[in-house]
């Protein structure tokens, strides 16, 4: 394994995509000064931002499958900072088509569960349509 360093940088939050599985990070995108980085955050690691913020990492940088990233972990943070004006004024693209697909998934999920013999509570739900939803659209 490659020596790691601890590494400090700022950026604004470009996507971010929720865990793929319990155990799993939290996967950001930045776009820092020197170009795009990615971030893996793990759950002992709050983390408050959203597409568009400003932010200040401190992680240990590693490299998995050839590429670096900077992993955020115990000892680690996140914290939002004021975007610079340009990222300010960008607004992220939404695909309306994406989001009435994932509200409809999520609404026949409900319908779906609510009738099972299973108990299941609504944050539940919503993970397994973020589940699916990832299967989906990005056959992961």
């Amino acid at each position: 394994m490659a020596d790691e360093k601890v590494v400090k940088v700022e950026g604004v939050v470009k996507s971010i995509v929720p865990p793929s599985a319990p155990g799993r990070p939290l996967k950001i995108t930045i776009e820092t000064s020197e170009g795009e980085k990615d971030v893996a955050v793990w759950d002992d690691v709050k983390c408050d931002a959203r597409v568009g913020d400003g932010v200040q990492i401190s992680g240990v940088e590693k490299e998995y499958g050839g590429k670096k990233y900077i992993s955020v972990g115990r000892g680690g943070r996140i914290e939002v900072i004021p975007a610079p004006p340009s990222a300010q004024t960008e607004k992220p693209a939404v695909d309306k088509d994406r989001v009435i697909a994932r509200e409809s998934l999520i609404s026949s999920l409900c319908t779906l569960y609510s009738g099972a013999s299973v108990d299941l509570d609504v944050e539940e739900i919503v993970r397994r349509a973020k589940r699916l939803e990832q299967y989906v659209y990005h056959g992961t």
